[in-house]
Protein backbone atom coordinates (compact mmCIF):
# COMPACT_ATOMS: atom_id res chain seq x y z
CA UNK A 1 0.00 0.00 0.00
CA UNK A 2 1.23 3.28 -0.86
CA UNK A 3 2.80 5.38 2.56
CA UNK A 4 0.35 7.98 3.72
CA UNK A 5 1.87 11.58 5.04
CA UNK A 6 0.38 14.05 8.04
CA UNK A 7 2.43 17.49 7.90
CA UNK A 8 1.86 19.19 11.33
CA UNK A 9 2.45 23.01 11.56
CA UNK A 10 2.17 24.54 15.18
CA UNK A 11 1.50 27.36 15.43
CA UNK A 12 1.38 30.09 18.49
CA UNK A 13 -0.90 33.47 17.35
CA UNK A 14 0.22 34.21 14.25
CA UNK A 15 -3.03 33.55 12.34
CA UNK A 16 -1.56 35.95 9.10
CA UNK A 17 1.61 34.22 9.06
CA UNK A 18 0.12 30.84 8.83
CA UNK A 19 -1.92 31.69 6.04
CA UNK A 20 0.77 32.78 4.34
CA UNK A 21 2.34 29.02 4.93
CA UNK A 22 -0.72 27.44 4.01
CA UNK A 23 -1.32 29.61 0.43
CA UNK A 24 2.13 28.53 -0.16
CA UNK A 25 1.31 25.04 0.35
CA UNK A 26 -1.89 24.88 -1.36
CA UNK A 27 0.55 26.79 -4.36
CA UNK A 28 2.29 23.68 -4.95
CA UNK A 29 0.04 20.45 -2.89
CA UNK A 30 -2.92 22.07 -3.36
CA UNK A 31 -3.78 18.05 -5.22
CA UNK A 32 -2.28 16.02 -2.84
CA UNK A 33 -5.31 14.63 -1.25
CA UNK A 34 -3.21 11.90 0.96
CA UNK A 35 -1.30 14.26 2.79
CA UNK A 36 -3.03 15.50 5.46
CA UNK A 37 -2.60 18.78 7.49
CA UNK A 38 -2.41 19.40 11.05
CA UNK A 39 -2.81 22.43 12.54
CA UNK A 40 -1.50 22.64 15.87
CA UNK A 41 -3.18 25.70 17.29
CA UNK A 42 -0.64 26.69 20.61
CA UNK A 43 -2.20 29.55 21.42
CA UNK A 44 -5.67 29.27 21.55
CA UNK A 45 -6.14 31.88 18.96
CA UNK A 46 -9.65 31.81 17.54
CA UNK A 47 -8.50 33.25 14.27
CA UNK A 48 -6.43 30.41 13.35
CA UNK A 49 -9.34 27.87 14.32
CA UNK A 50 -10.96 29.81 11.36
CA UNK A 51 -7.87 29.27 9.13
CA UNK A 52 -8.28 25.56 9.77
CA UNK A 53 -11.25 25.36 8.95
CA UNK A 54 -10.90 26.76 5.61
CA UNK A 55 -10.40 25.07 2.51
CA UNK A 56 -6.76 24.39 1.25
CA UNK A 57 -6.73 22.64 -1.99
CA UNK A 58 -7.59 18.97 -1.61
CA UNK A 59 -5.87 18.81 1.57
CA UNK A 60 -7.80 17.50 4.58
CA UNK A 61 -7.09 20.20 7.75
CA UNK A 62 -7.43 18.88 11.20
CA UNK A 63 -7.34 21.50 14.10
CA UNK A 64 -5.84 20.59 17.36
CA UNK A 65 -6.32 22.82 20.51
CA UNK A 66 -2.62 22.50 22.71
CA UNK A 67 -3.62 24.54 26.03
CA UNK A 68 0.30 23.55 27.53
CA UNK A 69 2.36 26.62 25.68
CA UNK A 70 5.25 25.95 24.23
CA UNK A 71 6.62 24.01 21.03
CA UNK A 72 7.86 20.69 22.65
CA UNK A 73 4.13 20.21 23.75
CA UNK A 74 2.13 21.02 20.46
CA UNK A 75 4.36 19.05 18.85
CA UNK A 76 4.14 16.04 21.28
CA UNK A 77 0.04 16.97 20.72
CA UNK A 78 0.68 16.56 16.86
CA UNK A 79 2.73 12.90 17.39
CA UNK A 80 -0.97 12.08 19.28
CA UNK A 81 -3.15 13.22 16.70
CA UNK A 82 -1.57 11.77 13.65
CA UNK A 83 -2.48 8.65 12.15
CA UNK A 84 -0.86 8.77 9.12
CA UNK A 85 2.98 6.59 8.16
CA UNK A 86 5.33 9.51 7.95
CA UNK A 87 4.66 12.64 9.98
CA UNK A 88 6.29 15.29 8.81
CA UNK A 89 7.26 19.01 10.74
CA UNK A 90 6.84 22.76 9.43
CA UNK A 91 7.06 25.83 11.47
CA UNK A 92 4.09 27.87 10.27
CA UNK A 93 6.78 30.66 9.08
CA UNK A 94 8.27 28.50 6.15
CA UNK A 95 7.68 28.67 2.99
CA UNK A 96 7.91 24.92 0.80
CA UNK A 97 9.44 24.73 -2.00
CA UNK A 98 8.04 22.77 -5.24
CA UNK A 99 10.27 20.15 -4.60
CA UNK A 100 10.03 19.61 -0.88
CA UNK A 101 7.44 16.76 -0.99
CA UNK A 102 8.67 14.81 -4.01
CA UNK A 103 11.83 14.62 -1.81
CA UNK A 104 10.11 13.37 1.16
CA UNK A 105 8.41 11.10 -0.37
CA UNK A 106 11.11 9.56 -2.63
CA UNK A 107 13.37 9.49 1.20
CA UNK A 108 10.89 7.43 2.61
CA UNK A 109 9.66 5.25 0.32
CA UNK A 110 13.15 4.05 0.08
CA UNK A 111 13.77 3.31 3.18
CA UNK A 112 11.93 0.02 3.01
CA UNK A 113 13.95 -1.58 6.67
CA UNK A 114 12.84 1.87 8.26
CA UNK A 115 16.57 2.59 9.37
CA UNK A 116 16.11 5.99 8.62
CA UNK A 117 15.52 7.80 12.07
CA UNK A 118 15.20 11.07 10.94
CA UNK A 119 14.91 13.14 7.91
CA UNK A 120 15.58 16.96 7.31
CA UNK A 121 16.74 19.72 4.55
CA UNK A 122 17.95 22.46 4.04
CA UNK A 123 16.65 26.28 5.57
CA UNK A 124 17.43 29.28 3.41
CA UNK A 125 16.30 32.83 4.75
CA UNK A 126 13.74 34.95 3.31
CA UNK A 127 13.99 38.48 4.16
CA UNK A 128 10.91 40.57 4.89
CA UNK A 129 13.27 43.92 4.38
CA UNK A 130 16.67 44.17 3.49
CA UNK A 131 19.45 42.31 5.50
CA UNK A 132 20.82 45.33 8.09
CA UNK A 133 24.66 46.03 7.92
CA UNK A 134 25.52 43.89 10.46
CA UNK A 135 24.30 40.85 9.13
CA UNK A 136 26.91 38.33 8.07
CA UNK A 137 26.19 34.98 6.49
CA UNK A 138 27.91 33.14 9.52
CA UNK A 139 24.56 34.51 11.27
CA UNK A 140 22.40 32.06 9.43
CA UNK A 141 22.08 29.67 12.35
CA UNK A 142 20.73 32.50 14.70
CA UNK A 143 17.85 32.98 12.18
CA UNK A 144 17.58 29.29 11.50
CA UNK A 145 19.17 29.13 8.37
CA UNK A 146 21.21 26.09 7.33
CA UNK A 147 22.65 24.34 4.06
CA UNK A 148 24.89 21.05 3.88
CA UNK A 149 25.02 21.20 0.29
CA UNK A 150 23.81 19.03 -2.24
CA UNK A 151 22.34 15.73 -2.77
CA UNK A 152 20.93 12.90 -0.21
CA UNK A 153 23.19 11.55 2.38
CA UNK A 154 23.57 10.73 5.79
CA UNK A 155 24.64 12.97 8.99
CA UNK A 156 27.04 11.57 10.88
CA UNK A 157 28.75 14.58 12.50
CA UNK A 158 26.32 16.62 15.46
CA UNK A 159 27.69 19.68 13.90
CA UNK A 160 25.64 19.20 11.12
CA UNK A 161 22.42 20.03 12.54
CA UNK A 162 18.83 19.61 10.92
CA UNK A 163 15.90 22.35 12.04
CA UNK A 164 13.37 21.36 13.86
CA UNK A 165 10.95 23.09 11.42
CA UNK A 166 12.07 21.30 8.20
CA UNK A 167 12.14 17.57 9.27
CA UNK A 168 10.26 14.27 9.26
CA UNK A 169 9.98 10.90 11.06
CA UNK A 170 8.40 7.72 10.76
CA UNK A 171 5.39 7.94 13.03
CA UNK A 172 6.03 4.32 14.76
CA UNK A 173 9.83 5.52 15.34
CA UNK A 174 9.02 9.05 16.77
CA UNK A 175 6.43 7.40 19.31
CA UNK A 176 9.22 4.64 19.85
CA UNK A 177 11.67 7.91 20.94
CA UNK A 178 9.40 9.39 23.17
CA UNK A 179 8.59 12.39 21.42
CA UNK A 180 9.95 15.95 22.28
CA UNK A 181 11.47 17.11 25.93
CA UNK A 182 9.44 19.69 27.47
CA UNK A 183 12.19 21.24 29.01
CA UNK A 184 13.63 22.89 25.45
CA UNK A 185 11.94 24.51 22.71
CA UNK A 186 10.56 27.68 22.27
CA UNK A 187 7.84 28.90 25.26
CA UNK A 188 5.91 32.44 24.37
CA UNK A 189 8.54 34.89 24.52
CA UNK A 190 11.24 32.16 25.70
CA UNK A 191 13.58 31.57 22.94
CA UNK A 192 14.51 28.17 24.45
CA UNK A 193 16.23 25.54 21.79
CA UNK A 194 17.92 22.71 21.03
CA UNK A 195 14.75 20.13 21.33
CA UNK A 196 14.97 18.70 17.98
CA UNK A 197 19.43 18.09 18.98
CA UNK A 198 17.99 16.17 21.83
CA UNK A 199 15.81 14.28 20.62
CA UNK A 200 18.79 13.44 17.98
CA UNK A 201 21.04 12.21 20.29
CA UNK A 202 18.38 9.76 21.91
CA UNK A 203 17.58 9.09 17.63
CA UNK A 204 21.31 7.89 17.46
CA UNK A 205 21.93 6.25 21.10
CA UNK A 206 19.15 3.65 19.54
CA UNK A 207 21.04 3.17 16.14
CA UNK A 208 18.65 4.68 13.75
CA UNK A 209 20.53 6.91 10.89
CA UNK A 210 19.84 10.65 10.43
CA UNK A 211 19.35 11.40 6.60
CA UNK A 212 19.77 14.98 4.46
CA UNK A 213 18.00 16.04 1.22
CA UNK A 214 18.59 19.17 -0.68
CA UNK A 215 15.54 19.08 -2.51
CA UNK A 216 13.53 19.17 1.16
CA UNK A 217 13.98 23.01 0.93
CA UNK A 218 11.77 25.47 2.90
CA UNK A 219 12.66 29.21 3.23
CA UNK A 220 12.46 30.69 6.80
CA UNK A 221 10.48 34.10 7.10
CA UNK A 222 12.93 37.08 8.69
CA UNK A 223 10.29 39.28 10.14
CA UNK A 224 11.39 42.78 9.71
CA UNK A 225 11.04 43.01 13.61
CA UNK A 226 13.97 40.91 14.12
CA UNK A 227 16.26 42.71 11.89
CA UNK A 228 15.97 46.36 13.33
CA UNK A 229 18.21 46.15 16.31
CA UNK A 230 21.26 43.71 17.07
CA UNK A 231 19.75 43.14 20.34
CA UNK A 232 17.71 40.84 19.42
CA UNK A 233 20.79 38.84 18.19
CA UNK A 234 22.34 39.24 21.42
CA UNK A 235 18.61 37.75 23.34
CA UNK A 236 18.78 34.63 20.95
CA UNK A 237 22.13 33.56 22.14
CA UNK A 238 21.59 34.24 25.46
CA UNK A 239 18.58 31.83 25.22
CA UNK A 240 21.20 29.71 23.21
CA UNK A 241 23.66 29.60 26.35
CA UNK A 242 20.34 28.27 28.70
CA UNK A 243 18.91 25.65 26.31
CA UNK A 244 22.80 24.11 25.98
CA UNK A 245 23.08 24.40 29.76
CA UNK A 246 19.60 22.75 30.24
CA UNK A 247 20.72 19.64 27.82
CA UNK A 248 24.02 19.36 29.51
CA UNK A 249 22.51 19.42 32.91
CA UNK A 250 19.35 17.73 32.72
CA UNK A 251 19.13 15.41 29.57
CA UNK A 252 22.64 14.76 28.91
CA UNK A 253 23.21 14.11 32.78
CA UNK A 254 26.76 16.00 33.21
CA UNK A 255 27.38 16.47 36.39
CA UNK A 256 27.39 19.71 37.90
CA UNK A 257 30.38 20.85 39.16
CA UNK A 258 31.50 24.24 40.91
CA UNK A 259 34.49 24.47 39.61
CA UNK A 260 33.20 24.70 36.22
CA UNK A 261 30.78 27.37 37.35
CA UNK A 262 33.54 29.09 38.70
CA UNK A 263 35.56 29.17 35.51
CA UNK A 264 32.68 30.05 33.56
CA UNK A 265 32.17 32.84 35.83
CA UNK A 266 35.82 33.97 35.49
CA UNK A 267 35.33 34.14 31.77
CA UNK A 268 32.64 36.52 32.05
CA UNK A 269 33.80 38.76 34.23
CA UNK A 270 37.16 38.88 32.45
CA UNK A 271 36.24 39.51 28.77
CA UNK A 272 32.64 39.50 28.52
CA UNK A 273 31.35 42.38 30.76
CA UNK A 274 31.97 45.17 28.22
CA UNK A 275 30.21 43.51 25.58
CA UNK A 276 26.79 44.04 28.27
CA UNK A 277 27.47 47.87 28.48
CA UNK A 278 26.00 47.91 24.36
CA UNK A 279 22.92 48.55 23.45
CA UNK A 280 22.99 48.33 19.78
CA UNK A 281 26.59 47.17 17.57
CA UNK A 282 26.58 47.59 14.08
CA UNK A 283 30.15 45.98 13.28
CA UNK A 284 29.45 42.29 12.60
CA UNK A 285 32.76 41.23 14.34
CA UNK A 286 31.85 42.91 17.66
CA UNK A 287 28.28 41.62 17.24
CA UNK A 288 30.08 38.05 16.85
CA UNK A 289 32.28 38.34 19.87
CA UNK A 290 29.30 39.89 21.68
CA UNK A 291 27.05 37.01 21.07
CA UNK A 292 29.57 34.53 22.70
CA UNK A 293 29.99 36.57 25.48
CA UNK A 294 25.33 36.66 25.86
CA UNK A 295 25.77 32.92 25.17
CA UNK A 296 28.09 32.64 27.84
CA UNK A 297 26.00 34.37 30.34
CA UNK A 298 22.77 32.51 29.47
CA UNK A 299 24.76 29.71 30.15
CA UNK A 300 25.74 30.69 33.82
CA UNK A 301 22.18 31.87 34.17
CA UNK A 302 20.83 28.38 33.83
CA UNK A 303 23.57 26.82 35.87
CA UNK A 304 21.92 29.29 38.55
CA UNK A 305 18.27 29.38 37.10
CA UNK A 306 17.94 25.93 36.19
CA UNK A 307 20.14 23.77 38.99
Amino acid sequence: MPLTYTVAICTYRRPQMLERTLKRWHEHFGNDSDVEILIINNGLDLETERLASQSFGCNPIIHVYEPQAGVSHARNAAINAAKSDVLAFLDDDCLVDATWMPSLRERFEADTDRTMGLLGGPINLHWDSPPPSWYHPRFIGCYSGMHWGEGDFQLTSSNQWLGEGNCAYWLSRIKEFGGFTVRLGRKKNQLLSNEGNELRQRIEAKGYEIWYTSKMLVSHIVFEERTRSSNWMLKRNFWSGVSYEIQELHLNRQTKSMRRFVQLLKQIIRQDLRYFRFREINDFEQLERAMQAYQRLGMLYAMIRYR
